[in-house]
């Protein structure tokens, strides 16, 4: 997928959501390439402060885009094309922060506005989720599944930012520090050097099977992962599935 053609996309997202005083920001591999990761990505990864619905209207098919089916309430997925170019669709996957049982809000989040160009929008700008929540996002990632990429740009994001994500440490969840080192044996080192626990994180989710861990990820469970305060082991606590 053209960098430029994804560019493209956030712009005319950006556009739409500002327009109607929607709070958003981009997490995920894209973010991670806007802040100068070396990241290939085929998709464009939102937090939404608006409901399934809100989102589903705002994005119509005269902006050019396209609706997938999905019934969970908490995301709505879209594929984006210019109209210039039809066969060239980039995926669009919108997490809502308002959905019923949703326990986060994004109104204590902070973003980072960076100017984008596109292929055929040109210059223009998109926000994106500051580099602790992409790492939190990314951790939870970590933590559900076993992909490659998700620990490339956990240190990705150390390497530039090590100080940033170093001040909230204590605003990670201990259970998904554990989960991520389970699938991702490499990690251990990275959280070393970010005054991690790794004994604790080990302990809580000694019990943990991770076949047992659920897929698809619960209703919400993007969000949390991002937006959650600290969630720290204790040893009465029941380690919970995702």
């Amino acid at each position: 997928m053209s960098q430029e053609l994804l560019n493209d996309a956030a712009i005319v997202l950006h556009r739409i959501l500002i327009n109607e005083n929607v709070k958003y920001g981009i997490f995920g591999g894209y973010a991670i390439s806007a802040f100068g990761g070396h990241r290939v990505t085929k998709d464009i990864d939102v937090l939404a402060s608006a409901t399934k619905d809100e989102i589903t209207k705002l994005l119509g098919e005269d902006d050019g885009f396209e609706a997938l089916a999905q019934s969970r309430d908490d995301y709505v997925a879209f594929l984006w094309a210019e109209k210039a170019a039809p066969k060239f669709q980039v995926l669009i996957e919108v997490f809502c922060e308002k959905f019923t049982g949703s326990e986060h809000t994004m109104d204590d989040v902070s973003f980072t506005t960076i100017p984008i160009k596109g292929l055929y929008h040109g210059p223009g700008i998109a926000s994106f989720l500051d580099p602790i929540y992409l790492f939190k996002g990314k951790l939870h990632a970590a933590a559900t599944r076993r992909k490659a990429h998700d620990a490339a740009d956990m240190r990705a994001l150390v390497s530039r930012y090590e100080e940033d994500i170093a001040d909230y440490v204590d605003d990670l969840n201990i259970k998904y520090i554990g989960l991520a080192i389970k699938r991702h044996a490499e990690l251990a080192f990275l959280f070393r050097g970010l005054d991690v626990d790794i004994d604790e994180a080990e302990q809580a989710i000694k019990n943990v099977n991770l076949n047992d861990i659920q897929q698809p990820i619960a209703v919400g469970s993007v969000q949390s992962g991002i937006l959650a305060s600290t969630i720290k082991y204790t040893t009465s606590a029941a380690v919970e599935k995702e």
